[in-house]
């Protein structure tokens, strides 16, 4: 036995479980070479319709990519939301089976209802016209103030709210309920009663106006959780048109918006449609126009 066997035999009574350099040839040639693994990053869209999800990646390029699937996860009247993180959530907006006001939040992301995800009632009186959100509290919202926010808040948190008119009320000491100001909960005004709550990262932000063909954004750039005028803080019209859907996602934080079958996501996170590539824009890559799309995650897979 040569000496590179041997060693190669140590090994494996050592628990490395690898024979490397034991070739039949005399120069200890491996018989093999070793394949370098390689990753592929496939982007994948979460959609919904009628408390049905469906995961489906944006561009099948590789087969690595993972295939369409469909999972059920709340009720057929519930609202959509991205938590964090690849989580997912629905919103409660009717009083059956006590529903209305409640996060459902899937935190094991699991795909399905099980034991250790929450479901929290935000507002103590809830209303039908509430609308969700998640945001990311960053340490900018709690200047001036007495409170520190979640374990002293040294990072942004994702945390619940819901748009009441145009009041924001946002769950400031992340424990899933609104317990006032004086407990650490924030609130502030932005937007219109009629715009939808798309607040990217630790920005709020609102849309829904139209200004000429185009989608207005509006975002709260300064942290104060008020209009105060552009600049400091953004109005946009550089995004979707006049017959889009606007929303964003907490968990990739961008914007995007969907024209019925058609989905559009600012990728690169600058604020503007940049085309493809560079962002996303995929056509027909709904069903129909029942679903509701959702959001997006990057799903990174070593082969």
């Amino acid at each position: 036995m040569t000496d590179n066997c041997r060693f190669a035999v140590f090994g494996v009574l050592a628990g490395a479980f690898a024979l490397a350099g034991c070739g039949a040839d005399a120069g200890g040639e491996s018989a093999s070479q070793t394949k370098e693994a390689l990753t592929v990053s496939c982007d994948i869209g979460l959609s919904y319709s009628g408390g049905t999800w469906k995961e489906k990646a944006f561009a099948n390029v590789n087969s690595a990519c993972p295939s369409t699937t469909t999972f059920g996860f709340g009720d057929p009247s519930d609202i959509p939301i991205m938590f964090d993180n690849n989580e997912i959530a629905t919103y409660g907006t009717t009083a059956s089976g006590d529903r209305l006001g409640r996060f459902f939040i899937d935190r094991d992301r699991s795909r399905g209802w099980n034991t250790g995800d929450t479901f929290t009632r935000f507002m103590p009186s809830p209303l039908t016209t509430d609308q969700p959100f998640v945001m990311k509290l960053v340490p900018k919202h709690l200047v001036g103030s007495t409170c520190q926010g979640p374990s002293g808040l040294q990072i942004a948190v994702s945390v619940v709210g819901v748009k009441r008119g145009s009041t924001w009320y946002i769950d400031g000491n992340n424990n899933g309920t609104w317990d006032g100001t004086s407990q650490c909960d924030i609130t502030g005004s932005f937007g219109t009663a009629s715009d939808i709550p798309t607040p990217i990262g630790g920005m709020i932000g609102s849309s829904g106006g139209i200004s000429g063909s185009s989608l207005v954004w509006n975002f709260d750039a300064d942290g104060s959780l008020n209009w105060s005028g552009a600049p400091p803080d953004y109005s946009l019209t550089a995004f979707g048109t006049d017959t889009m859907r606007p929303f964003s996602d907490a968990s990739s934080q961008t914007m995007g918006a969907q024209n019925g079958a058609d989905v559009y996501l600012d990728k690169n996170g600058d604020l503007v449609w940049s085309g493809t590539p560079t962002d996303i824009g995929v056509s027909g890559y709904l069903t129909s126009s029942s679903w509701r799309f959702v959001g997006w995650w990057t799903n990174t897979i070593v082969q």
